[in-house]
Formats: structure tokens, C-alpha cells, sequence
């Protein structure tokens, strides 16, 4: 594996040579006074596979991959930007009901800024909900995806809740099922080697209370 960086892109982000290094420390580039050049084979200095689409972490990344075709290589340079502040937007699926965000575990206080600017980490607390008040029916959050795109949640998707199952590890359901209202928090993040919103669209079943066959 060989990465060679200009200097001068480094400079332009206000970095130099000294400051980089891979997965482990030890590992440290040549630098001259043009370029700065990393070269290790691949079974050395914390090289793995990776598959992640997310991050929590608001730093510096230099993402650096090469991609196996059978009869070519090609190498795709990525750069997550540091973001102190990511966008979430909530999205509702059907007419009949509502999703928003929520300042805390209370659901008292309603946000309504649009977009609601957040920093990574920080707590999301949402409530999906039927737009009328209705005591006989039980609303039940079956998934929850996110999105970097508005209207795309297919080419790169991000599973919170997948059949009722918590997919992400920060994601906390405070009622589902049970009223006309489904309750849950997570941690928010952004996707890597995109813009800083993400978009959140999610399934719901309306069921007639004490349906006991129902989902």
C-alpha cells in the first residue's frame, strides 16, 4: 500500500506530515518537502476491512481504500470533514401521522426548527404519532431508516429499527405498541463522505387495540 499526499493539500487544510499517521502510531509517513508518503504492505500497521457508513466522531479523517476488480486496482480517496454541527429532518410516511423531534425523554416540548441543527452524539428524542388522539388503536414502529437523501432510501440507508428490532446500538424505545403513539431516542451521527443531513423515514402499524392476532 502506497499513499502519497501533496503538502500543499495538507497546508491548504492547515496540517503538515507530523500530523499524520495510520491505525498504529508507529506507523509514520517519509515526508519531503513536496510530498508525504506512507508505504506498508497490507497486513501491517492496522490495515482491515471496512464496511461502516456512519460515524459518531467529529475529527480530521483521511479515508484511504483500494478496491480489488479482477483485472484492474483502483484507488478512492475520502475526507470526512470536521462537522461540529450535523442536520437531522424528520419525514412522516402516511397523511394520518406525525413524526417530530422532541427536546427531551418528557415529550413536552416539541422542536420545530427546520432543519434542526444538533451536534454528533448528541441525545434525538422522537415521537411518531397518529394526528388525532385515538385510544382504540395501538401504533406500533416496525423500522426506521436513515438517509443522506430526501427521497432515496435504497442506495445508502441506515437501519435504527428493522422489523421491530433495534438495529443501531444507541437507539431506546420508550413505548411502542401499546398507545396511539410510539416513543424512541439515538445518539446522532452523519454519513461518511456526504453532506451533514440525514433524513429518517419510518414504517408504522396502526392495529385496533387488543387485536391480539395483529403484528
Amino acid at each position: 500500500m502506497v499513499i502519497v499526499i501533496r503538502a500543499s493539500y495538507l497546508n491548504s487544510l492547515g496540517f503538515n506530515g507530523n500530523d499524520l499517521y495510520v491505525d498504529d502510531h508507529r506507523c509514520r509517513p517519509t515526508i519531503t518537502s513536496t510530498e508525504v508518503v506512507f508505504r506498508f504492505s497490507l497486513d501491517t500497521c492496522g490495515t482491515g476491512k471496512e464496511s461502516g457508513e456512519i460515524t459518531r466522531q467529529s475529527q480530521f479523517l483521511l479515508h484511504v481504500g483500494c478496491r480489488m476488480e479482477p483485472d484492474t486496482m483502483v484507488e478512492i480517496f475520502y475526507k470526512a470533514k470536521e462537522n461540529i454541527n450535523a442536520n437531522i429532518t424528520g419525514r412522516g410516511r402516511f397523511n394520518a401521522i406525525g413524526i417530530a423531534f422532541y427536546t427531551s425523554s418528557s415529550f413536552s416540548q416539541q422542536i420545530y426548527d427546520s432543519p434542526y441543527q444538533v451536534t454528533l452524539n448528541q441525545y434525538m428524542y422522537a415521537m411518531v404519532k397518529l394526528d388525532r388522539h385515538d385510544n382504540t388503536l395501538d401504533l406500533f414502529l416496525d423500522t426506521c431508516v436513515a438517509s443522506p437523501y430526501a427521497n432515496d432510501f435504497q442506495t445508502r440507508s441506515y437501519n435504527l429499527l428493522r422489523d421491530g428490532c433495534a438495529r443501531d446500538s444507541t437507539y431506546y424505545s420508550y413505548t411502542n405498541g401499546q398507545h396511539y403513539y410510539a416513543q424512541f431516542r439515538f445518539q446522532a451521527f452523519k454519513f461518511l463522505r456526504t453532506h451533514a443531513y440525514v433524513y429518517l423515514q419510518c414504517k408504522v402499524i396502526i392495529c385496533p387495540e387488543n387485536d391480539y392476532n395483529s403484528r
